[in-house]
């Protein structure tokens, strides 16, 4: 009896640590939904810089997220943050083998363009036909808070907050939308957090440390992934 049960504990932790890898990733991650399930490419991308969403009130926690179902909670949200984060995008998509517009292409038609924020399916139509883009991703920002205390020791941890969307650059209808939303715990706080542990270094990560891999994982399902992946 004894035996069997020395033989049985290595099997149950190699099983439990197969559950801990496999069946999760950050809890706080929302899922990807793709509303055109048969976009297999998204062609040339126009990258809009990310907005920044602020609560109406004082003192207002939630807002609600364009064009996405529920609220997010907003917070602190760091100067850099747009840049940080729309940079990151760039730099991850082309990475990936997507094609984007010249940022200065962009930068230089937002200003007359600022006012359709609360539009975007109507901002996706007028960028997309002078820069001749296939499909426009855009995003906004809630949370963007910076790590107090060093990798090994935070008193108060990195919390980051978006949503992102691609919408059709002929007709403006969104073709997908994902949302990152994610203050980082200690494992001893959340063991099904293992994977993002592990991927982090076991670190205290900064807020472009978490941004950065919420980024990368929200990528893993941008549409046309794989047909990139085989075509490279």
């Amino acid at each position: 009896m004894n035996r069997s049960r020395r033989l049985c504990l290595p099997i149950f932790a190699w099983a439990v640590g197969i559950l801990l890898m496999t069946c999760n990733g950050p809890r706080t991650l929302q899922e990807s939904e793709s509303v055109s399930p048969t976009l297999r490419d998204p062609g040339v991308i126009a990258l809009v810089p990310f907005f920044v969403s602020r609560p109406d009130t004082p003192g207002q926690q939630l807002v609600r997220c364009p064009r996405c179902e529920g609220y997010m909670t907003v917070g602190e949200i760091a100067p850099e943050a747009p840049q940080v984060i729309t940079s990151l995008f760039r730099r991850a998509l082309s990475r990936d083998g997507y094609t984007l517009i010249a940022p200065e292409m962009v930068d230089k038609l937002l200003p007359a363009l600022v006012n359709l924020e609360e539009n975007p399916e109507v901002l996706a139509k007028t960028l997309a036909s002078p820069v001749k883009a296939n499909t426009v991703l855009m995003g906004w920002i809630f949370r963007y808070k910076e790590r107090i205390g060093s990798d090994w020791g935070a008193r108060e941890p990195a919390s980051v907050a978006f949503a992102v969307f691609l919408f059709d650059g002929q007709n403006g209808r969104m073709l997908w939308r994902t949302k990152f939303d994610e203050t980082q715990r200690p494992l001893s706080e959340n063991v099904l957090g293992l994977p993002a542990f592990l991927r982090r270094g076991g670190r205290w990560v900064d807020a472009s440390g978490l941004a950065s891999d919420g980024v990368n994982v929200v990528l893993m399902k941008f549409p046309g992934r794989d047909q990139i992946r085989v075509n490279r």
